[in-house]
């Protein structure tokens, strides 16, 4: 059984890692760690908790095995940094780090310490992105990417830490644009940037256009610096990406699409990352159009548990590779999603 701990104890780890880990055969939840005190008082109480903490060396100190951060985007490399030297195995939720630079000591200080470094990148395990990356081999080889993440009313909690650029790192690129541009790299056979362009935007009177599904009470009182959508383009060597991330689109729908055109047809997915329940569609669809004009079309319910069992492979593929001591094999593609983010921040 492995003891894990974790750090932050904020929406994604109340509503999705532990009551998962709960339900684990393989790991439990044995301490917590926030310095809000009354916020960990809740989570302790709610989740019968053994062990919390307000000090990080007291957690650190104590016999857990892995550590999973769930804390503000600006802590992660911190946090990641000083638990891989505690000797604990990290996973880390998006991003992992700001900048490429910080990712590879972060990669460095594992391989030192043999402890195992996971990103928090759940999409790579839902059920739609496996089948549409096996079946658009059926196209060739990729040639350019249209790629879409946007929200109709999907600001998550205008003026706490997740709309403040110190704290966040960014707005809706580095949010909902993580995700997105990482699945998009599955179908990239050469990642060697050429150039990039990017533009940046936000909306007035952010308040209308927050999210509903993420309305636990936080702290408001930081100013809102972020960006609330972005586009752009990104010209591989080989390959062109064009993306689109906008938390408050004027749609009627939440909708993620990435459409892919082969040497030998197109493929695309239409479907809906995160957990908005704003969608009036019935389905997810998958559809491949290879040359020969036989197009195949797949079909998902839109209301499906695909996010939660994500995460639920997401951390057993953890734990197995902390069972194989194996802290390599799930970096593939990270490092390249934090350059091109940096990039395309750099670039505005």
């Amino acid at each position: 059984m492995i003891k894990i701990g974790i750090i932050g104890c904020g929406w994604i780890a109340e509503k999705v890692y532990l009551p998962i880990i709960r339900h684990s055969n393989n790991s439990c939840v044995y301490a917590i760690y926030d310095p809000n005190k009354h916020q960990l008082s809740l989570i302790k109480e709610k989740y019968n908790i053994p062990f919390v903490y307000n000090s990080l060396d007291d957690f650190l100190d104590s016999p857990i095995d892995a550590v999973i951060i769930t804390s503000p985007n600006n802590t992660h490399s911190y946090y990641s940094n000083c638990s891989l030297i505690a000797g604990k195995h990290v996973l880390c939720e998006k991003p992992v780090a700001f900048t490429v630079l910080d990712f590879k000591k972060t990669l460095s200080i594992a391989d030192l310490n043999r402890k195992v470094f996971f990103p928090g990148l759940a999409n790579r395990y839902r059920k739609d992105v496996r089948i549409f990356k096996n079946k658009s081999k059926n196209i060739g080889k990729v040639k350019d990417i249209e790629a879409y993440w946007k929200r109709k009313c999907g600001i998550p909690k205008p003026g706490s830490w997740i709309t403040n650029n110190n704290y966040a790192g960014g707005g809706a690129l580095i949010d909902i644009g993580t995700h997105l541009i990482d699945i998009a790299l599955m179908f990239i056979d050469n990642y060697e940037i050429k150039s990039v362009n990017s533009e940046f935007g936000t909306i007035q009177d952010v308040n209308k256009f927050k999210s509903n599904w993420n309305n636990n009470k936080s702290d408001i009182s930081f100013p809102f610096d972020v960006e609330t959508y972005s586009s752009g383009k990104i010209i591989f060597e080989n390959s062109v990406l064009n993306y689109n991330v906008d938390w408050c689109s004027n749609i009627n729908e939440d909708i993620t699409y990435i459409k892919l055109y082969g040497e030998n047809g197109t493929a695309s997915l239409k479907t809906l990352f995160g957990f908005s329940n704003n969608y009036l569609r019935d389905n997810i669809e998958i559809s491949i159009e290879p040359n020969n004009g036989i197009r195949e079309n797949i079909y998902f319910p839109i209301e499906n548990s695909f996010n939660i069992y994500a995460f639920e492979l997401l951390i057993n593929s953890f734990i197995n590779q902390i069972n194989d001591n194996n802290s390599t094999i799930e970096i593939k593609n990270t490092i390249n999603t934090i350059n091109i983010i940096e990039n395309l921040y750099k670039a505005r």
